[in-house]
């Protein structure tokens, strides 16, 4: 699995011009932003450089605008978990991708210690724990009322 997280994106309007998004790892982020928002009319995606790419949005009013960047903090704040080539063929058909909101455990700590939302996961899974899967759900950036745009792919 390939760990990713959104570490910027460019959101910008230039008067007389449409809304330009300019992202990094078009691959993976292109579709996911495509998934979140089908009704979004924009250009197709053109690559740039280095891997990122860009879109113009196309008359798009205020509130979905704040909607869709909404949408690219949160994906700032998570995860993105993705099959890796190595593991396509045992997976395919499975999902599109999959999201965590942190890593389990501390990165180059040794022994292995787990983050504050591994050991929250870790007391849900494996203590059934309450409170812990109300922590979780607190810190989770998603629940701040992102309103999903439509169905997950099955």
């Amino acid at each position: 699995m390939s760990r990713l997280t959104l570490q910027w994106f460019n959101l910008t309007k230039r008067e007389g011009q449409d809304l330009c998004l300019k992202i990094p790892v078009a691959d993976v982020y292109a579709g996911i932003i495509d998934r979140a928002f089908p009704a979004l009319h924009h250009i197709p995606w053109r690559q740039g450089t280095h891997g990122t790419c860009y879109t113009y949005i196309k008359h798009i009013a205020a509130e979905e605008q704040d909607a869709v960047n909404h949408f690219l903090d949160i994906l700032q704040n998570l995860r993105c978990l993705t099959i890796t080539p190595h593991l396509a063929p045992h997976f395919r058909g499975e999902l599109d991708e999959a999201y965590a909101l942190d890593f389990n455990f501390q990165q180059n700590v040794f022994p292995m210690a787990y983050t504050e939302i591994g050991t929250l996961e870790h007391h849900a899974k494996e203590f059934q724990n309450p409170q812990a899967v109300t922590e979780i759900a607190a810190v989770s950036p998603t629940s701040s009322a992102v309103t999903p745009r439509s169905p997950v792919p099955t």
